[in-house]
């Protein structure tokens, strides 16, 4: 009920729980005879930290009906708090939780800011965007010389409603150049890329018809087959592609995603899938075994006379270890993929992914387009796992692409090992 139900949502600001009091120290004894140490037992496991203290996120307490941008707590967890007064009822809240990419996620709710991050998403803010609406983001990474932006999703109202894309001059951008004004489904088989290191996106919208909006990653790195036939892609996150307009015949470029952190679970989502048939492939693989073999070490030089002692040198810092180079590879299921049929997000768990595009002597197609970067671990499965069972304890299905195919029929069945209950909502439906 508008300014008189409310919901609050805070991100932990502060610690975790306070030890517990201990006991009162005993007064002193007389020493007792040494005896043999009793045997030592394993401490009890720790319980989950508890927050102590939570700052409200921005535009909270929440009322109405325009629906919050997801939120992102880096650490400590929430706390969702909801407060109904004594008259009217309304529908109330549903959502979900569990962990996060990562990755920012900048909905209509954060218009009119300027975004730093290097890496990031924005998006409409709901399942279907509002009649007469106007909402811009700057996205200003410092030091950038170059911001992409792919569609992971677009489906606007055909030649009424209008995403655009700017090349800003300066951080206000009161000047600037348009790059590219999309309406309509067809999402862009290129990444948009300005040159200036500043980039707005506007979404304009009429009075009349809406439509499910889009979905959009940015980032500061992106890597083609440009250049070597081989890269290590270390820096954690960016847009990976074959290059601009139609690939090249007879060619083989490889990359391997290296998570910045030991560990860390990483995603791959295509966004664009175009080669051909039986005779293009793009292989994609996830680590299966260990990280880079030590070097080799110095031979072990002959004995030599003991020297008197010195005083010992100061110690220096080690110098950082490189991030972890994984040693084997095992490929996704359906790998290799060719044709026009968008592959589903792909997510490894520890050790990063490696990329292979392999093209034969004849014929050319666009390629492919999409991003990498830190995965929330929930796998997502679309059409094209149709028919398979799962047995995450939490995961998200969708139907693969910003528009879904006619005559088409899927079906996913959700097992969880031991589980009593299965639940499910719904961030975004829009069938005919």
């Amino acid at each position: 009920e508008n300014n008189y139900d409310y919901l609050h949502i805070s991100t932990c600001s502060g610690g975790g729980a306070p030890n517990p009091p201990t006991s009162p120290t005993p007064s002193p004894t007389p020493p007792s005879p040494p005896t043999s140490p009793p045997p030592s037992s394993p401490s009890p496991p720790s319980p989950p930290a508890q927050c102590t203290s939570y700052d409200e996120v921005p535009s909270s307490p929440f009322t109405g009906n325009q629906l919050p941008e997801p939120v992102t707590s880096q650490s400590g967890g929430f706390r969702v708090k909801m407060v109904t007064d004594g008259s009217q009822r309304r529908a109330g809240f549903l959502g979900w939780y569990g962990p996060s990419s990562g990755l920012p996620l900048h909905s209509c709710a954060a218009s009119g800011q300027t975004f730093t991050d290097s890496m990031g998403q924005i998006w409409d803010g709901s399942s279907q965007y509002e009649n007469s609406q106007t909402c811009s983001w700057i996205i200003a990474p410092s030091g950038a010389s170059q911001v992409a932006i792919v569609f992971d999703q677009l489906h606007m109202e055909q030649d009424f409603d209008w995403i655009v894309v700017d090349a800003c001059a300066n951080a206000a951008c009161s000047n600037y150049a348009v790059l590219a004004t999309l309406t309509g489904t067809s999402v862009p088989s290129n990444p948009i890329i300005a040159d200036t290191g500043i980039m707005r996106v506007r979404m304009i919208t009429d009075e009349t018809e809406t439509r499910p909006g889009f979905k959009a990653t940015y980032s500061t790195e992106v890597a083609s087959c440009s250049g070597a036939a081989h890269q290590d892609l270390t820096n954690g996150g960016g847009i990976i592609m074959d290059g601009e307009g139609n690939y090249q015949n007879n060619q083989v470029c490889e990359w391997d995603i290296i998570p910045e952190e030991e560990g860390q679970a990483m995603s791959l989502s295509l966004v664009s899938f175009k080669m051909e048939n039986n005779y293009d492939y793009l292989h994609i693989s996830t680590c299966s075994g260990g990280g880079a073999p030590n070097p080799p070490t110095s031979p072990t030089p002959s004995p030599t006379p003991p020297s008197p002692p010195t005083s010992p040198p100061p110690s220096s810092p080690s110098p950082p270890s490189p991030p972890a180079q994984c040693t084997s590879y095992d490929e996704v299921p359906s790998s290799p993929f060719t044709g026009n049929q968008l592959p589903e997000p792909v997510t490894s768990q520890s050790g990063g992914f490696r990329v292979k595009m392999v093209t034969d002597g004849s014929q050319r197609r666009a390629g492919f387009l999409g991003w990498y970067g830190p995965s929330s671990g929930l796998p997502l499965h679309s059409c094209a796992a149709s028919g398979q069972t799962f047995t995450d304890s939490m995961g998200q299905i969708w139907d693969g692409s910003s528009q879904y195919e006619n005559s088409q029929t899927c079906s996913w069945i959700i097992a969880p090992s031991g589980a009593s209950q299965v639940a499910i909502v719904f961030d975004q439906l829009h069938m005919e």
